[in-house]
């Protein structure tokens, strides 16, 4: 026997050169994934599933924060509210004062004085309405005493004529009559319509008693007291009320800036979250 041959009943071994090489590199990379793509396709086993008590808080706080926002643009529209309001109410100081603070505001001089022919029934006292005047005359007997911006005062008129003079009271006391004693007089003159509801009643007491007269369907008060740049009242009102105008209108401009910026801030979060928009495409696309 030839002891190259196999024995009957063997089945030769293979070796490598008889095998095609690349057959056995084809079958590993096809048959036999590597070790990464098994561990990527295979589930982790370190996450845990989400509870629904934690996906319950989470939404509790987004409501929250809904709520919080809802509630914000509450306090902004009251805020817009108030401002507004202040606003009005410094526009209205102003144009109650709008007399007193033009005539503070002119340059001090000497008084023009009324003539006798402007003291009659058709004279013309209208035209030096706001102007600083002055006037001689005598006093009738009546006069009306009140308190007006902190101060008491004293009305008389000018007996035959349509000029009441505002002064200091004359009397020591505030039951002794006032000084009848021809008087001459300086201030600033304003219709009677200009001036509050409390000097009616005088009005109508000194008409009945025939001690002062209508000109043209007025009467008209000469303020002695005022003068151009005297006293501090008119200027603390008007810087009162030109504070409150500007500050009010800077915080309503600003409030309301924010409003519309975080009304397209809403629109800008409402857009990303809508089904099918490019930038929830985005987020899902790997």
């Amino acid at each position: 026997m030839n002891s190259d041959e196999a024995p009957a009943g063997t089945v030769p071994a293979s070796s490598d050169e008889n095998q095609p090489s690349g057959q056995t590199e084809a079958t590993g990379a096809a048959g036999a994934p590597d070790g990464k793509a098994a561990a990527d396709e295979q589930p982790s086993k370190n996450v845990s599933p989400v509870s629904p008590e934690l996906c319950a808080a989470i939404d509790e706080e987004l409501d929250g924060l809904d709520d919080g926002k809802g509630a914000h643009r509450k306090r902004r529209g009251g805020s817009v509210l108030i401002y507004f309001v202040c606003i009005v109410l410094a526009l209205f100081i102003v144009f109650s004062f709008r007399g007193e603070i033009a005539f503070w505001l002119t340059a001090p001089g000497v008084p023009a004085a009324i003539e006798a022919a402007d003291l009659s029934a058709s004279g013309n006292l209208e035209r030096l309405v706001g102007s600083h005047v002055s006037a001689r005359g005598t006093p009738g007997k009546s006069y009306a005493r009140f308190k007006r911006h902190f101060s008491m005062h004293e009305l008389v008129a000018l007996s035959g004529t349509p000029l009441l003079v505002q002064r200091a009271p004359t009397g020591a006391v505030e039951s002794q009559p006032a000084d009848r004693r021809p008087t001459e007089a300086s201030g600033r003159l304003v219709r009677e319509d200009m001036l509050p509801g409390e000097y009616k009643t005088a009005f109508e007491v000194f008409l009945r008693r025939n001690e002062t007269i209508l000109q043209n369907g007025h009467l008209y008060v000469l303020m002695q007291e005022e003068a151009p740049r005297r006293g501090l009242l008119v200027p603390l009102v008007l810087l009162a009320a030109v504070f409150m105008l500007v500050s009010n209108v800077f915080h309503l401009i600003r409030a309301l800036r924010n409003g519309r910026r975080d009304g397209t801030d809403t629109d800008a979060d409402g857009d990303e979250g809508e089904p099918g928009s490019g930038g929830d495409a985005a987020q899902r696309s790997p």
